[in-house]
């Protein structure tokens, strides 16, 4: 997607999933962007069917990461989306190693707008999360849109220093 954004040089640029996203929708989105929103990002009206451990380690990601990332996550977003120029010149300013479009939306202060459709199946069966996937991802966007990390790491070696010191004392007394 970064190389794609990099080089991409339309006044309108459009990501989807090749699998499951409609072409059709591109005019209603391209439409929208056009009208005057810089980003519009597609929303599944029937996001498929998590299982209860997926849906529990969710509700427990959203609510930490509301705390910790400057962002709130969306329910049914997906990564059929539809940019604006002066969007992706935006997004494509800011060299970071991880990109989460929708977290980068956030930190250069673009609002978007949202287009809901229905993901069609082109091949295979509906799209399913994993639970192993989400959680490698979860834990990526924390570590690079947030500072807590970095936080949490300093204090558990000031902790360790004082420590240290602590037994250093008792040692010689």
């Amino acid at each position: 997607l970064t190389a794609g954004l990099d080089t991409a040089i339309g006044d309108f640029v459009v990501t989807l999933h090749p699998v499951f996203d409609p072409v059709s929708e591109i005019p209603g989105m391209v439409e929208a962007c056009r009208s005057g929103s810089d980003v519009v990002l597609g929303r599944d009206y029937s996001p498929p069917r998590m299982g209860p451990l997926y849906r529990a380690a969710r509700r427990v990601f959203q609510m930490f990461a509301r705390r910790v990332v400057p962002f709130a996550p969306q329910a049914g977003l997906t990564s059929f989306r539809c940019l604006s120029r002066s969007a992706v010149n935006a997004v494509t300013r800011v060299r970071a190693r991880r990109r989460y479009l929708s977290v980068m939306l956030d930190e250069v202060g673009i609002e978007p707008i949202f287009h809901p459709y229905t993901r069609i199946i082109r091949a295979g069966g509906p799209p399913r999360p994993r639970l192993i996937k989400a959680v490698r991802i979860g834990l990526s966007l924390l570590v690079h849109h947030s500072v807590a990390p970095l936080r949490f790491v300093s204090v558990l070696g000031l902790l360790g220093s004082v420590l240290s010191l602590l037994y250093s004392l008792y040692v010689i007394c």
